[in-house]
């Protein structure tokens, strides 16, 4: 199976996101499947060919651009960090691939709210379909093995007018993978030893103070005793520089340090 990573970030946020750190994490563990990182350059291309685009809609929009190249497509959001093999991913026993938007106390980071899908109908955020908690994907780590789900995915953004609903193309996501029509796989599903993505985030004052208790061992990174294979600083822009290290413990700080090459 030939398999293709991708990225996006504007490159005024390239150095502030931390996508340096994606990118070599990423070739620590895996150089054996290429990356590809799409820039100002690539995205203006697509905003200016569909101007519907924009930033709730762009993630299926990329993987369209080398969708032809390769058997199994995977996401990561530039805002990431590879910290383990992602063994779990490269099985591709799926159609889908996602990863729990929540930690496992059902929280969305430190926002104690359920799963839901909410669109705005007349100016008001209204419930359209609720999900389980630890059943909620985030939109920041998406593989596939089916073309078709890429460009359903885009097709289903304009059809329900991602941009009415409170996640934009993430809650459009969730539509698609809830839906059975494909075979999914939740990466990090709560009873799997496993962290992949904003799942191993939460605290009290900031989403990522579960961050000060991931620890070394055997050469790799535990929360809970579960082994943390993927840091996703998400939040937007609100907490810039992303994936800073002091957010760490110095025993992590060293470990990102080594796979990274960077502080």
């Amino acid at each position: 199976m030939k398999i293709g990573f991708f990225t996006h970030i504007s490159d005024h946020l390239f150095e502030s996101f931390g996508a340096q750190k994606l990118i070599n994490s990423l070739k620590f563990f895996h150089p054996e499947i290429p990356l590809h990182v799409f820039g100002t350059k690539e995205l203006d291309e697509e905003f200016q060919k569909d101007p519907w685009q924009n930033w709730l809609t762009i993630n299926p929009v990329m993987a369209l651009r080398i969708i032809d190249s390769y058997d199994m497509l995977v996401h990561f959001d530039a805002d990431s960090m590879v910290t383990g093999r992602l063994d779990e991913l490269l099985q591709g026993d799926f159609e889908i691939a996602g990863v729990r938007n929540n930690c496992d106390k059902g929280t969305a980071g430190c926002f104690p709210v359920p799963a839901k899908i909410l669109k705005k109908v007349d100016g008001e955020l209204i419930e359209v379909f609720k999900v389980h908690p630890h059943k909620y994907i985030n939109a920041g780590l998406v593989g596939s093995t089916s073309k078709k789900f890429w460009k359903d995915w885009v097709f289903y953004n304009k059809m329900f007018n991602a941009k009415d609903y409170n996640s934009g193309e993430q809650d459009i996501l969730n539509l698609i993978f809830h839906s059975t029509t494909y075979k999914t796989k939740i990466l990090d599903a709560l009873e799997i030893p496993v962290y992949y993505g904003i799942s191993n985030s939460y605290g009290t004052n900031h989403h990522w103070e579960s961050w000060k208790e991931i620890a070394v061992a055997d050469d790799k990174l535990f929360l809970n005793g579960k082994q943390v294979k993927v840091l996703h600083h998400a939040g937007g822009h609100g907490a810039l520089p992303k994936l800073n290290f002091n957010l760490f413990s110095p025993e992590v700080s060293a470990f990102l340090t080594r796979i990274t090459g960077l502080h």
